[in-house]
């Protein structure tokens, strides 16, 4: 019996295969295929001359050719490419550049520090206490602005909302805003650096152009230049200093960076009031 086993005779235990149905496991899934190289369709360009193909091309953008499967090579532009749809401004950011005018003028990161709040304090109405859309935005724009010393009286910005906001109103979302924030405002107004560096972030000036308006205006203040001018307006003229004599790729103009620090236009007050 031993020997029998050992020659797989009759005495030998028989190991049965088990076979899979070939539905479940068909062979060509597990076969590797060669795919053709993919080519790019052209509905654009007109059929080739030589073999009448239409959508069979070779597209080299760089140079400006087509080549057809035949070998026949035609001009190829590409479409330019489609610019993306610019977000119409919502019903608050409308109201946040109205509240601007109306002011003399706010840097834009002022108004978009404003709008962060207003849209934190949103997240939950049931804590809102009956405060209406533009109680919390006025509210939040009175503590952006009380952040880098912009401070104006009660009276001027109820006044500015054309009766839209009343004094209880504004007193209850100053407490739903000042309850929301992380951080207490600052006791002094910001020195100059400061409102530079804010003023280089909204700008996008980073880098070597940041370091170097921080070292100008620190020269300035130094000195003591420019002290009966609003540091806004320090800062924009330490900017526009720095770009015209470090300009970078994307320079913006004095027009962006007096825009940025919230100056108004010459004219525009006038005709404001």
């Amino acid at each position: 019996a031993g020997l029998a086993a050992e020659r797989g005779g009759r005495g030998a235990p028989q190991v049965r295969r088990r076979r899979f149905p070939r539905a479940r496991f068909p062979r060509a899934r597990l076969r590797k295929r060669a795919m053709p190289p993919a080519r790019a369709a052209a509905p654009s360009l007109p059929p080739c001359s030589d073999c009448g193909a239409k959508s069979d091309f070779d597209l080299d953008p760089e140079l400006g050719k087509a080549t057809c499967r035949c070998g026949m090579v035609m001009p190829y532009r590409p479409a330019p490419a489609r610019q993306a749809a610019k977000k119409s401004p919502t019903r608050i950011q409308k109201w946040y550049a109205e509240m601007s005018r109306r002011l003399g003028g706010l840097p834009s990161f002022v108004v978009k520090d404003a709008s962060r709040m207003y849209h934190a304090c949103l997240l939950k109405d049931k804590e809102r206490q009956g405060c209406k859309d533009l109680d919390l935005a006025l509210a939040a724009l009175d503590r952006a602005m009380c952040k880098i010393g912009i401070l104006r009286s009660r009276p001027d910005l109820l006044a500015s909302t054309a009766q839209r906001v009343d004094g209880d109103g504004l007193t209850a979302g100053k407490l739903l805003v000042d309850s929301k924030a992380k951080e207490p405002l600052p006791s002094e107004s910001p020195t100059l650096e400061k409102f530079v560096a804010l003023l280089c972030e909204e700008l996008k000036l980073r880098g070597q152009w940041a370091k170097v308006a921080a070292a100008v205006a620190a020269q300035a203040d130094a000195l003591g230049a420019g002290r009966d001018t609003p540091p806004l307006t320090l800062a924009a003229t330490v900017c526009v200093l720095v770009v015209e004599r470090h300009p970078p790729k994307e320079a913006p103009s004095s027009q962006t960076i007096a825009a940025a620090a919230g100056a108004r236009p010459r004219g525009e007050g006038a005709a404001a009031r």
